[in-house]
């Protein structure tokens, strides 16, 4: 049984990685009479987890205990005890709080040595042992400074302070780099996951944003441990005996591999050791052999440090064969494309000749384990480049044959860009009849995602390469094919507009249904109008509360999709026809950028925008569409200076890409939010951006940029009654705003902290910090009774009571004013940011969309004001606002929107609107309907005819 365990373990730590708890396991079941295999065991998990202190501290246990009980065996002798300590220390000597325990062991059992006997050379090496430990910024630095005092009192007092001066130097330079890494380390060590390293690694790079205050030592064991912690397997056997268990889904995995690889990044980028960065990489394909990235840096590092060709041979038979990698797609075309390029480039001296046809046939063995799986069709262009590389027929047939399997695969004959990447190859072999031949295959197919490329460019073809007659074919070829294409998208759009009006015919229904009438000829003038009064009562209530429910219903997020490289030009109708068989359309943003036009459209439904993403790269007008859910092109930014102007935001993200929108909260209901969203033309740039997040502004404040992902957050609620805030106590009166999120910022996005201050600046004692959502704020409870600064802090869940649910305050009279003449489309937080360039403002009251189309500022004093009134009033967009003083206003701004207003039922009610009172009474049983004529009147609007059909197709 031992030898089968024995045979299990080496083939799978020869395959696999074996994590920290398995190595533990492994050396605890050794038996302790098996001094030998203990060591054997010791010394293979410190190779496979150089930063482990629990593996280090069982093995160091066990020696200790054997000398303990004076076993005469080699195993516990003093050299042998000792050198098992410089083995453990080495992989954590830069571990700022786990190296503290293994070297305060290790002194402890030099300095019972050392009492047993003195000896000057003795003293020497502790005191040296002492003095390095100081260099080293640690957790518990102050207690090895204390230490070395007492040290130095007992076997050198004489020149004690000459030794202690020295000494202080390093140690104040230690204790001030610790402190920099101070609140990093005490989140992590309370929640050693995947974020809270992301975040570490990135501060350690650029501590306080600076990289020249980066320490590689820092970094690399933090990689370590972080490759020590986020371990993906939980068992060392599968059910076949192969290989690891575990469930992992993708997301952990994802995020796993994404550790090890920027590990491996950071090591080639710092042209660390050869030997040591083949160490990482190879331990980094055992733990994540489902990484195509990782595997193919393994082979780029083969090539790099000089190794034989047999080697990347060698690595790309271990990758597939894990079996792991068939599966996905992008992970397969990189390692395939990495073994080529390798191969390529070890044969470059050689003629071209004997090169081409090994570089051949390990792209062709890519192509069959692809198999047109890959969208880009990567795998594809790089055996085509290569096979026209050579001037021979065969390898040209070899290129075409590849042509024609995409041609006949389901997934890629859709694509126009395929074909006409096989006619423009024909052609540059001079072969016009077969590019003819690809041309007039390709124009009749109604399959192809852009048909009309395929027309322009079999035109273009016949007039630079044809024959009279050969044009006036294609000219018939095509326009037959543009008449089918036709009739093909009308009855598309028919089949379209019925589903669109059988939709409508139900809501008309209901409606009808909603509202009975009952007719009575002898009803009095008084009686009806009171039964008009509370019909429109009730109408008002309804309408009210279905709009209530709409809001709810609406689900931006998940139902809105950007659309970007649309021609300029283009307009609302022809988005709608764009998307008209992919669902209802609820809402189109259309703007003007940079040559190009880009809009969001939102839905009714998640569904629709499934359908809707299937857009993506159709050609309109012979230019490639985007189309990408709408988050994943938006940032969600916050903790940025208080202050800080759209113009400056934007100027601040616009290098990584086009800017489509900026959303900034509204000043109405809460005045201390300080966050916003960003929306980029595509997700690239919006990824590209994250950089951002950590970077120290101007106000020492880390920002904090993430994708607004709807499905990593629960509420964006502001309040804290939703459970998103924590009350923290007991802080030290040194401690700073920037050292209070940099301490909680592992847990989550955090929307707002506020410390209490003291007239001086100093802290209270005290602070709230509110998160983006309420599971940061539990996870943030770990923090309770943690040792910050030398003293205890607590953290508990905010309970303060808010003064009213997200209920607007009125302006105060006295310092408001009413904004009128505001352009079209000005957004409230343009107005906000113009008038705070004069004077700091309260609060905004603001409906873009209202019927008013104005606005009330409220100034944070009287004073202000006042001033402004007497000066010349400020421009938006070169139009001259109209200001004046609100208190002059008997009555109060009007925010109902246009929409609001269209929709409110006929009658007095709707006439006077929101000024007339409501009627308190309830309407009676049996009261007497309104005449009919307005609910058929009603219904007969609504129908549809033939005029309407016509423009729908237009």
């Amino acid at each position: 049984m031992q030898d089968q365990y024995q045979e299990v373990w080496n083939h799978w730590r020869e395959s696999w990685s074996v994590g920290e708890a398995f190595h533990l396991d492994r050396i605890a079941n050794i038996p302790d009479q098996s001094y030998d295999d203990k060591e054997k065991a010791f010394l293979s998990a410190i190779e496979d987890v150089p930063s482990s202190k629990k593996i280090s501290l069982h093995y160091i246990n066990y020696l200790l205990q054997g000398q303990a009980q004076n076993i005469m065996e080699d195993t516990f002798s003093e050299e042998h005890i000792r050198q098992t300590f410089v083995t453990a220390y080495e992989g954590l000597e830069w571990d700022l709080t786990g190296s503290c325990e293994i070297w305060d062991l290790w002194r402890d059992w030099e300095m019972k040595y050392l009492e047993a006997s003195t000896s000057p050379e003795s003293i020497q090496r502790l005191q040296q042992f002492y003095i390095a430990r100081l260099k080293i910024p640690h957790s518990n630095h102050s207690d090895t400074f204390s230490a070395y005092s007492g040290f130095i009192t007992t076997y050198d007092n004489a020149q004690y302070e000459s030794h202690m001066v020295a000494a202080n130097k390093d140690y104040k330079k230690g204790q001030s780099i610790y402190d920099d890494y101070d609140q990093y380390e005490t989140s992590l060590n309370l929640n050693p996951s995947v974020e809270a390293y992301q975040a570490y690694l990135y501060y350690a790079q650029a501590p306080n944003g600076k990289r020249k205050l980066a320490n590689n030592k820092v970094i690399m064991t933090l990689f370590e441990k972080a490759t020590r912690d986020c371990y993906p397997f939980s068992s060392t056997t599968d059910e076949d005996g192969s290989g690891p268990s575990g469930s992992i889904d993708e997301t952990t995995a994802t995020n796993i591999a994404t550790i090890w690889e920027s590990y491996v990044n950071w090591m080639l980028n710092n042209k660390e050791r050869p030997d040591k960065t083949l160490n990482v990489i190879e331990r980094s394909v055992k733990v994540c052999p489902w990484s195509g990235e990782l595997w193919a840096a393994l082979i780029r590092a083969n090539e790099q440090f000089g190794h034989q060709p047999n080697k990347a041979e060698e690595t790309y038979a271990r990758a597939i064969s894990s079996g792991l990698l068939e599966s996905r797609v992008n992970d397969l075309v990189a390692l395939i494309i990495s073994r080529a390029s390798y191969l390529r480039h070890t044969l470059q001296d050689a003629d071209l000749e004997i090169v081409y046809p090994e570089v051949a046939a390990v792209l062709e063995d890519g192509l069959e384990r692809v198999k047109g799986r890959d969208t880009y069709n990567r795998v594809e262009k790089y055996a085509i480049s290569w096979h026209e590389r050579i001037d021979d027929e065969t390898a040209k047939n070899a290129a075409t044959q590849i042509f024609q399997r995409m041609t006949k695969n389901n997934a890629q004959r859709t694509n126009y860009a395929v074909w006409l990447d096989w006619a423009a190859f024909e052609i540059r072999s001079k072969n016009y009849d077969n590019a003819r031949n690809i041309f007039k295959s390709a124009t009749p197919r109604q399959f192809i995602d852009y048909p009309e490329a395929i027309h322009q460019a079999y035109r273009e073809f016949e007039d630079h390469y044809g024959s009279l007659e050969t044009r006036q074919q294609a000219h018939f070829i095509i326009n037959k094919a543009i008449g089918s294409l036709a009739e093909r998208r009308a009855k598309e759009a028919a089949q379209a507009y019925e589903m669109y009006t059988q939709q409508q015919q139900p809501a008309v229904a209901v409606n009808e249904a909603t509202n009975p009438v009952d007719i009575s000829e002898n009803t009095t003038g008084g009686v009806k109008r009171k039964a008009d009064e509370d019909l429109d009562d009730e109408s008002t209530k309804r309408h009210k509360v279905q709009q209530a429910v709409e809001t709810l219903k609406r689900d931006r997020e998940n139902t809105t999709v950007m659309v970007s490289g649309l021609p300029s030009g283009i307009s609302d109708v022809d988005i709608k026809l764009l998307f008209k068989d992919c669902g209802t359309v609820r809402e189109i943003i259309l703007k003007q950028l940079k040559g190009q036009s880009a809009a969001t459209v939102e839905f009714n439904s998640r569904d629709d925008v499934l359908a809707a993403l299937t857009k993506d790269k159709k050609r309109i007008e012979d230019i490639e569409i985007n189309v990408v859910m709408g988050w994943s092109a938006t940032l969600y930014v916050t903790n940025f200076p208080e202050g800080t102007k759209d113009e400056e935001l934007r100027a601040l993200f616009e290098p990584y890409g086009t800017i489509f929108d900026t959303r900034w909260p509204s000043r109405s209901v809460k005045t201390n939010r300080r966050f916003a969203y960003v929306t980029f033309l595509d997700p690239t740039s919006a990824q590209a951006s994250l950089e951002l997040n950590g970077r120290i502004q101007q106000d020492k404040h880390p920002l904090t940029v993430a994708i607004s992902d709807p499905s990593k957050r629960k509420s964006r609620s502001d309040d804290f009654v939703n459970g998103c805030e924590v009350f923290v106590r007991e802080l030290g009166k040194r401690m700073s705003e920037n050292e209070l999120v940099q301490l909680f910022e592992p847990f989550g996005a955090i929307k707002n902290a506020k410390m209490g201050l003291r007239d001086d600046g100093s802290c209270k004692g005290f602070a709230h910090v509110e998160f983006e959502n309420a599971t940061s704020a539990q996870a943030a409870l770990a923090l309770n009774n943690a040792e910050i600064k030398g003293k205890h802090i607590s953290v508990t869940m905010s309970n303060r009571k808010p003064r009213q649910a997200n209920a607007p305050a009125r302006p105060r009279f006295g310092r408001s004013i009413r904004v009128h003449n505001i352009p079209e489309g000005v957004k409230e937080f343009v107005l906000q940011q113009t008038f705070e360039k004069i004077a700091p403002i309260k609060k905004v009251w603001y409906n873009e969309n209202g019927i008013e189309r104005a606005a009330v500022v409220e100034f944070e004093d009287e004073k202000e004001m006042s001033k402004i009134l007497l000066m010349q009033a400020p421009s938006i967009n070169g139009q001259i606002l109209s200001l004046s003083d609100e208190s002059e206003h008997q009555k109060p701004l009007n925010l109902s929107s246009k929409s609001d207003q269209s929709k409110q039922p006929s009658g007095s009610s709707a006439q006077f609107g929101h000024m007339v009172p409501r009627n308190s009474k309830k309407p009676k049983i049996g009261s007497r309907g309104i005449n009919p004529v307005s609910q058929s009147t009603a219904s007969d609007n609504n129908a549809k005819s033939q005029d309407d059909f016509r423009k729908f197709l237009k």
